[in-house]
């Protein structure tokens, strides 16, 4: 999929750390001891300069008259670069000092000019001469395919597949292999006319096709007594064929009516047929001999009987007109008129729409006369999630439309419209928004959807202190003392216990003592202009609303040093107050092993996503963490109960079974989510102080006890 990007160069140069001090450095002049000496070298290779031989010992280029080595020098003289030899590496750029040409390594973090492009990792100079492979997240792989998402996983160059139904080139939409398709449903294809008893729209191979039925098959409406009988013409039109089966009935007794041919005839009958309930027809297609209309027929809608002078006639009602309305069939797409002839003709009425079928994912209309429901579009919106297109309403058509899309080691997946969870394999490393940074240690999945810790000694922590040597003692971060008179701050010197003796620090600068600002106040780990100790103050940090060094007001709805109550937070003017439907942000730390599912951000993830993995259990959200509970299977939740933590977030997703379930909040936000069916039948919620509410997507829905609730919105 194609992507905006920055360009490669300045990618290279973020990737590479490269500023200032590599510019600086490259534009330095060699020095020639540096270039023509201690450069590593083979027996046997032209790898040293001029009067420099290769020491087989150290495996260095030395200095010829000094008797040792063992290779043959390079004959090179040169008067310049350009004279001399190519290097080998990438890294290396050609020299030629005192007539002798020679290599120096490109300065440490310069971009190599052997770049992959679209591979996630960029080659950078390692100052030695050689490159070295690091994670670049912008060379990002392009495969042309608008319906896979490009990217970079960890270094890894990825091309998934986009969700089933997105959009993709020219109108179409992406499958679920990642193909860009005209349809996925015939219901995709709009650009056919819509499906009749002569035509039907199909998707056959992600490509829109008509089928027409077979021609010469009668369709459903028909016109009674008028010699035709309407059918396919076998490309999906109707059209009128001769049946001179459908005999018309003009309702008078002196005509004999027949079809020739497919049209209607009404012959004279004879003289002295018998006609109405005494008469005699004369010959003429008049029945005589009758004393009132009763005598010559019953009346309809479309034929009125009259006797005059002892002669019957008959009066037809104007063609077009249409028949009482307890005389219609509602919801039939058809309209009863009569044709002026005495007969009932049944013509298309677009406007008599079938009656509703009941199925939100289907439609009702009227094609050629003929009540149909189609199916609504891909994605419409129905009781239990969305529609498949095809008629039918399930909780997904693709796994980003599940509600609840897993823990960190869990993938979302959606299978024939249900919802459900894939653990990640064991070993896969939870991604970096999971991991804490300098804990010196890996979360990586168990393979049960849960996160583990592996030790890691390569995640060095790092303390911010010039005065402490940051390494990992196993699994723990370990902050040793520097020794003392260790260089530390702006002309400092460590002091052996890993403080740093140093004065006159500007505000906003890291300090630990006072002593070391130039304000003599150290508030929040920074130099600060005031000392900044009055309630709900900050000097810097995410909860600050002014610059780091300036004391201001921590912002409203924030509390990172827990100075108010339990059900107030930081006001933003420098006090505690209450604020309904606001929770300050966990200060989280260290993920606690309560959090089953892993730690976004500040929010503990408890995963009671397997069957019945937490049923008639009692889960306590740890202190100082938002909390979020996943039930997402058969009975995961029956019978729980869940108590959220002082102050913060409290939120339940109930995709599977949570029949039962008890959510005891607390002073915190809090939320319940039920999904489709029986999930929350039983369940309840006794709100706290704070905004309180239920989401469910089913019919049955959770008891709620607002209590003192400052909002409460149940279902």
């Amino acid at each position: 999929m194609d992507r905006p990007s920055t360009p490669r160069w300045l990618s290279l140069l973020v990737v590479a750390g490269v500023g200032a001090l590599l510019f600086a450095s490259a534009c330095q002049g060699p020095n020639a001891e540096d270039v023509l000496r201690n450069r590593p070298c083979e027996p046997g290779t032209m790898a040293c300069a001029p009067g420099y031989v290769c020491d087989l010992a150290t495996l260095r280029c030395v200095d010829g008259s000094e008797g040792v080595g063992g290779g043959e020098p390079m004959p090179s003289v040169c008067d310049g670069p350009e004279d001399c030899p190519p290097p080998e590496s990438p890294c290396e750029r050609v020299v030629c000092v005192n007539d002798r040409c020679g290599v120096e390594a490109e300065p440490v973090g310069l971009p190599a000019a052997t770049q992959v492009d679209g591979d996630c990792r960029a080659e950078i100079c390692d100052g030695n001469g050689s490159t070295e492979s690091r994670v670049d997240p912008d060379d990002i792989p392009d495969d042309g395919n608008p319906c896979t998402l490009d990217q970079c996983n960890d270094g890894d160059p990825e091309n998934a597949p986009l969700g089933e139904g997105e959009g993709c080139d020219d109108g179409g939409l992406c499958d679920d292999g990642g193909t860009c398709v005209q349809c996925i449903s015939a219901s995709d294809c709009t650009d056919l006319p819509p499906d009749g008893e002569c035509h039907q729209r199909q998707c056959s191979n992600g490509q829109c096709v008509s089928s027409f039925t077979a021609s010469g098959t009668p369709v459903e409406a028909q016109s009674l007594g008028d010699c035709q009988v309407a059918v396919c013409d076998g490309a999906g039109e109707v059209v009128q064929a001769p049946d001179d089966g459908d005999v018309p009935d003009d309702a008078n007794d002196c005509t004999t009516d027949a079809c020739v041919a497919g049209a209607p005839t009404f012959s004279a009958k004879s003289v002295g047929a018998p006609c109405g309930p005494s008469g005699q027809c004369n010959g003429m297609s008049q029945c005589v001999g009758c004393v009132s209309a009763q005598d010559c027929g019953t009346n309809s809608a479309c034929v009125a009987h009259t006797c005059n002078s002892g002669t019957c006639e008959v009066v037809y009602t104007p063609p077009a007109t249409p028949l009482p309305a307890n005389q219609q069939t509602a919801g039939d797409c058809q309209q009863l008129q009569c044709n002026g002839t005495g007969a009932v003709l049944s013509v298309s009425a677009s406007l008599d729409v079938p009656i509703d079928d009941g199925n939100a994912c289907t439609g009702e209309t009227c094609v050629s006369g003929a009540p149909q429901h189609p199916p609504e579009p891909l994605n419409t919106s129905c009781p239990q999630g969305v529609c498949n297109g095809a008629g039918s309403c399930g909780a997904c058509n693709n796994a980003s439309q599940c509600p609840n899309q897993g823990s960190v080691c869990q993938t979302a997946t959606c299978a024939n419209q249900t919802c459900g969870l894939d653990p990640l394999p064991n070993g896969t490393q939870a991604p970096a928004s999971s991991q804490t940074a300098g804990d010196c240690a890996v979360l990586v999945c168990d393979g049960m959807g849960a996160t583990m810790a592996n030790p890691s000694p390569s995640d060095t922590p790092d303390d911010n202190n010039d005065c402490t040597q940051d390494q990992c003692a196993g699994s723990m971060p370990d902050h040793q003392p520097s020794p003392a008179g260790t260089s530390c701050g702006v002309g400092g010197a460590c002091d052996g216990a890993g403080m740093c003796n140093e004065a006159g620090k500007a505000d906003g600068a890291t300090c630990v003592l006072g002593s070391e600002c130039a304000s003599s106040h150290c508030t929040d780990g920074v130099c600060c202009d005031t000392s900044c100790s009055g309630t709900c103050e900050v000097c810097g940090g995410i909860a600050a609303t002014a610059p780091a060094g300036q004391c201001g007001p921590v912002a409203s709805g924030e509390d990172p040093d827990v100075e108010c109550s339990a059900s107030q937070t930081c006001n933003g003017s420098g006090g505690c107050g209450f604020s309904c439907g606001q929770a300050p942000q966990a200060p989280g730390g260290t993920c606690p092993a309560t959090c089953t599912g892993g730690c976004i951000g500040d929010v503990c993830q408890i995963d009671c996503n397997g069957a019945q993995s937490c049923k008639d259990a009692t889960v306590a959200c740890p202190e100082g963490w938002a909390c979020e509970v996943q039930c997402g299977s058969t009975e995961s939740c029956n019978n729980l109960v869940v108590d959220c933590p002082l102050r913060y977030t409290c939120n339940v997703l109930c995709s599977g079974d949570c029949q039962g379930l008890d959510l005891q909040c607390d002073t915190g936000t809090c939320d319940l989510f039920c999904g489709g069916g029986a999930s929350c039948l039983g369940a309840g919620i006794t709100c706290g102080g704070n905004a309180c509410q239920a989401t469910c997507q089913g019919g049955v829905k959770p008891s709620v006890s607002c209590g003192s609730a400052c909002t409460c919105s149940p279902c």
